[in-house]
């Protein structure tokens, strides 16, 4: 079983396009990777600086100090390792007969593993701004099991560790508006906009294929079996500053407050470090040719919409004399659709997210749409959406401090839609105070 372990878990992870540096919270990805502008109290000034400026304080970590407070799995995770640890239980003459019949029983198939870690804490200084102090490390193996005569692993994945400062302060608008309060201006139905600043320093560990120069590992587990195999690994480690903007206001609509937010990832990020490349090896030694490399991590931007209302409240096409009979069928339709409709979104969170800066090259894989609704005063939170085209469903349960939820997701791990999707399962839970 080790052996099988190490095929799975050495690698330690990459995407063949390079990745940005993001962190996703468990609520962003339960409401289709949109929130943007929803504030959310534990981690969201991780992906947009300006909420420091309305959180103001709080702290979160982990249940377990040093443990992953968010741990995820892929649909096909736990049967594949099922099927590989009943391999290992058979007594057959020639295990690594029995290991090539395994792969080729579960060809073909994904495999899905990843965890992520976060901590932070924000504070105010009265007429200066707040500040955050946080760190979040986030690791992903996926592993493409393909090829019937001669099982292959596509690994990709990554690995991304981070250390951030942000700052961020509210700017008041009033000394830009007319004295005369019936006088017309454009920022009037503007609230106070947030603008906030994040330095992090970055480290990360990927494989690298040289000879595709493309960071996914295809091993054959012909390679990898036998007395003397060797694990053909070539990675980088490096490391290097990152630099975030974001903004956000609300618009006074006739329809309620909008928020808006702008958020700008990965200026002037540059990691570097050293590559090991795998060379040969032996039963006593393993060679790998080092270099320095440089990589420029690609420069994302969101722009994102929230809006909490009850849109169901008021159902349209209602006669406005009660007694009247006007429009029967079509007025009692309405009425009652929306009283279901209002009796389940009551009070309701709408976001939408929208990459226009990003690598992926369509339209949905850059679009996010969601929505949150509280029950029970805020015990329980309710999350759907849409992520790249793929739904979204998530239960979170606030605890008091502690908070713990469930969420499925899929992301289009391909450059077009419906290339390579992959589903999760993710468990998430922390103390947030």
């Amino acid at each position: 079983m080790k052996k099988f372990l190490a095929i799975f878990l050495i690698s330690a992870l990459g995407f063949t396009a390079i990745r940005p540096v993001a962190y996703f919270s468990p609520k962003r990805l339960g409401m289709g990777g949109a929130g943007t502008a929803v504030v959310d109290k534990e981690n969201s000034y991780f992906y947009n600086p300006a909420h420091v400026a309305a959180i103001k304080s709080s702290f979160h970590l982990p249940p377990l100090l040093f443990m992953p407070n968010t741990l995820y799995f892929s649909t096909e995770t736990l049967d594949i390792i099922d099927k590989i640890s009943q391999s290992q239980n058979d007594n057959a003459e020639n295990q690594d007969e029995q290991t090539v019949k395994t792969f080729r029983e579960i060809v073909p198939a994904k495999l899905g593993l990843g965890g992520s870690y976060s901590t932070g804490l924000v504070f105010t200084l009265d007429n200066i701004g707040s500040f955050a102090l946080g760190a979040y490390g986030l690791g992903r193996l996926d592993a493409n099991i393909l090829n019937r005569l001669s099982p292959r692993f596509d690994l990709t994945g990554y690995g991304d560790g981070v250390l951030a400062l942000s700052y961020a302060r509210e700017i008041s608008l009033e000394s830009f508006l007319p004295e005369d309060p019936e006088a017309f201006s454009l920022l009037r139905p503007l609230k106070n906009p947030m603008v906030g600043i994040t330095l992090k320093n970055i480290a990360r560990i990927s494989p690298y294929n040289i000879a595709e120069d493309e960071e996914m590992l295809s091993l054959e587990v012909l390679e990898l079996l036998g007395e003397y195999a060797t694990l053909p690994i070539s990675g980088r480690i490096g490391s290097g500053l990152g630099l975030d903007l974001g903004a956000q206001t609300g618009i006074d609509t006739p329809v309620g407050t909008v928020t808006a937010a702008v958020v700008l990832n990965n200026l002037f990020t540059t990691l570097k470090g050293v590559q090991y490349e795998f060379v040969t090896g032996n039963k006593d030694l393993n060679i790998f040719d080092e270099s320095v490399y440089q990589q420029t991590i690609p420069f994302t931007a969101t722009f994102g919409l929230a809006w909490r209302a009850s849109p169901f409240a008021n159902p349209p096409f209602q006669p406005t004399d009660p007694d009247s009979h006007a429009l029967p069928v079509l007025s009692h339709i309405f009425k009652y659709t929306y009283g279901a409709m209002n009796f389940i979104l009551p009070d309701t969170t709408y976001a939408a997210d929208f990459d226009f800066i990003k690598p992926d090259n369509t339209f949905f894989q850059r679009l996010h749409l969601g929505l949150e609704q509280p029950y029970f005063d805020g015990l329980i939170d309710l999350r759907l959406g849409l992520n790249q085209g793929y739904p979204t469903f998530g239960l979170g349960a606030n605890l008091g401090w502690y908070h713990v939820g469930f969420l499925y997701y899929t992301e289009e791990l391909g450059q077009e839609i419906g290339q390579r999707p992959a589903s999760y399962y993710v468990l998430h839970s922390s103390f947030v105070f």
